[in-house]
């Protein structure tokens, strides 16, 4: 069923990750850059917490065992099994791409829209997989969605583009032109999505787990790259421990979130 286990994932990273004689790594067995938030997919496989609201319905920081194990096996990968590289800290998703058509790279993260660009390498041999935690098969998605504003003084021709550009056979065509999946019941529907061609039926069938796992707070941006991914980088570089780490994400991310007008 193409899905594998967090102990599958590193098993197979292992095996394929290739050493010259030296010692030297040729390719790593996974990139799952910080940019491309796996390890948000791994914290919600584990019912983790990071950003959560309280009685009053005010955000605060507060890591769960479950959010640390996942981050523990993310960081694993890196500082202990030594799989992947250290540059998830600034990876760039082209770097990402050619190194993984290069071979420098076994296995690398991103959405099932990537195929497109897997397509465009004629030759060169894919396949999807997806990570699941026992019977937890959560993994991330991130829909769209229009808007129209307010103070737009054309709110009716833009309601009318938007419901013909979103119709079933637009939606439709749209979406698998760009290698997504519609949310449009009746477009989903379109023969083309079931299709065994470039694994169309296999990302299909992964639907049913889709979630946006990033918490949906006001300001998560803010916290994600000015405190919460700098503190995993430090444990990356050595300069801090897990604990520490998490700890501070803690202290001072509560600190954030009052500033901010979120608690």
């Amino acid at each position: 069923d193409r899905m594998i286990s967090w102990e599958e994932l590193l098993d197979i990273a292992q095996r394929v990750t290739k050493r010259d004689d030296n010692g030297n790594v040729i390719t790593w067995g996974i990139l799952a850059p910080l940019m491309e938030r796996f390890h948000w997919t791994l914290i919600a496989q584990k019912d983790g917490t990071i950003l959560t609201k309280d009685s009053n319905h005010k955000w605060k920081v507060e890591i769960n065992e479950g959010a640390r194990e996942a981050i523990e096996f993310y960081l694993s990968l890196i500082t202990e099994h030594q799989v992947m590289p250290r540059d998830v800290i600034s990876i760039d998703y082209t770097s990402l791409m050619q190194g993984f058509i290069n071979g420098k790279y076994a296995m690398v993260t991103f959405g099932c829209w990537n195929r497109r660009f897997m397509l465009q390498n004629k030759g060169f041999n894919w396949g999807m997989l997806l990570v699941k935690n026992e019977d937890n098969r959560i993994n991330a998605s991130d829909p769209q969605a229009f808007g129209i504003s307010k103070l737009s003084k054309h709110k009716d021709e833009a309601y009318a583009f938007i419901e013909f550009m979103t119709n079933t056979e637009n939606s439709a065509e749209i979406s698998f032109s760009d290698y997504l999946f519609p949310v449009r019941e009746s477009a989903i529907g379109d023969p083309r999505f079931d299709s065994a061609e470039n694994e169309w039926d296999i990302a299909k069938s992964w639907l049913q787990y889709s979630d946006n796992v990033k918490p949906g707070m006001p300001g998560f941006y803010t916290f994600e790259w000015k405190l919460f991914v700098p503190n995993l980088e430090k444990v990356i570089l050595g300069s801090m421990r897990l604990d520490e780490a998490l700890k501070d994400t803690v202290v001072e991310g509560n600190k954030m979130l009052k500033k901010l007008g979120l608690q």
